[in-house]
């Protein structure tokens, strides 16, 4: 009778199924250099799948190559490798037509991506960035290239970060900013228009929540919800209702609660925790979305919606996902990046498909990617006992 109760627990734990919550990812838009990761260098209009995993939990785009982040922790990177940017250890003029894990590691945490480099956070809140150093992007002191991540400094208290074309922000885990990198119009902002080599603290406040990055402005907001810019403002972008660049962080009035932010080209997009939208800076391409092409010096709200969850401005487009999981896209859409299925630049947000299952999205210069829900997916039929445990042989 015990054996037979025995083997019937075995055939009942070997057929158990793990399930887990799975993210497609979808590409579209520019692929001269294979930044979309489907091993061709043709432009994409639509979203397509990229590749067979469903266990991505981040991604960021930059101009002609990716980084993104697996649920098990791993790093990965695709496109252009010219200076060292997809982190494998080499400088190559061909390019990683599909993703790469970079190195061995399982602890990545955070990512961000500039014109030709990335920076990284580790679980342990180390900080670590490889690729262009040409304007001491990298922090490290020097101006030499790195072709897979290297650690900056001993700190390990790191929290979040963000890249520009070749300026960074980050914030520490006790509410202090921190800038380097280049600084020609002054979007370091610590009074001055010299590139930082590494990283050095922006004023003594202790309160800021959120960062981001445009190519030569920067913003941050605190943890009242205020808006604070700066940088270039050529189009308007620092919202502040002048054409300014500002040396420092400087204050936005007439807008606050801000919930998330995110600084594209030469324009900003915020989301209130009302879940409204707002943008301001450069609109040539239709990027503010408020169905004109005319530059905004003030944020401006797009439409009346309400329900706003997740933004990201791109280099001269910007893409969003709502509350109910719809993908919405507006701006230039020369290389399809919008991934409305045309060339056609939008100047009001337009749905994406019909889905509304979109998790995530960045863009980039001219390209697009997205994770999109797939539900539970199968993992695989281990033998497990009742808490979910691999039993070993």
């Amino acid at each position: 009778m015990k054996i037979r109760i025995l083997i019937i627990t075995l055939i009942l734990l070997t057929n158990t199924k793990i399930f887990a919550d799975g993210l497609e990812l979808k590409a579209w838009g520019w692929n001269n250099f294979s930044q979309l990761g489907d091993t061709t260098s043709v432009d994409k209009y639509s979203p397509i799948s990229i590749g067979i995993f469903n266990d991505w939990k981040d991604i960021k785009a930059g101009f002609n190559f990716n980084i993104a982040i697996k649920t098990d922790g791993t790093l990965w990177a695709w496109g252009a490798n010219d200076l060292g940017q997809v982190g494998q250890g080499e400088f190559t003029t061909y390019t990683y037509p599909y993703p790469f894990q970079i190195g061995k590691d399982k602890d990545w945490k955070a990512i961000s991506i500039g014109l030709a480099h990335s920076l990284a956070l580790k679980s342990n809140g180390t900080l670590w960035a490889w690729g262009a150093n040409d304007k001491n992007q990298l922090g490290d002191s020097t101006i030499i290239n790195k072709n897979i991540p290297i650690q900056i400094r001993k700190d390990n208290n790191w929290k979040s970060i963000s890249s520009g074309l070749n300026h960074n922000l980050a914030i520490k885990t006790d509410g202090t900013l921190w800038a380097w990198g280049s600084n020609n119009h002054s979007q370091i902002g610590n009074g001055s228009n010299d590139n930082v080599l590494y990283p050095i603290q922006i004023g003594k406040d202790n309160d800021w929540e959120l960062i981001s990055c445009g190519y030569y402005h920067s913003m941050a907001v605190k943890k009242d919800g205020s808006l604070w810019t700066w940088g270039s403002n050529n189009y308007g972008q620092l919202g502040d209702g002048t054409q300014m660049d500002k040396s420092i962080p400087t204050k936005v009035n007439n807008i606050d609660n801000i919930e998330k932010i995110s600084g594209g080209g030469y324009h900003i997009s915020l989301i209130k925790n009302d879940g409204t939208l707002w943008n301001s800076g450069n609109n040539k391409n239709g990027q503010l979305g408020d169905a004109t092409n005319i530059d905004k010096n003030t944020f401006i709200k797009v439409n009346n919606d309400n329900n706003w969850n997740y933004i990201s401005a791109g280099s001269v487009q910007t893409l969003a996902i709502k509350k109910d999981g719809t993908l919405w896209a507006w701006g230039n859409n020369k290389y399809g990046q919008l991934g409305d299925g045309t060339n056609q630049d939008k100047n009001i947000p337009t749905q994406i498909g019909i889905g509304n299952d979109w998790q995530n999205v960045s863009t980039g210069t001219y390209h697009t990617l997205a994770l999109k829900s797939i539900g539970k997916y199968y993992i695989s039929g281990r033998v497990i006992d009742d808490k979910n445990n691999p039993i070993k042989d």
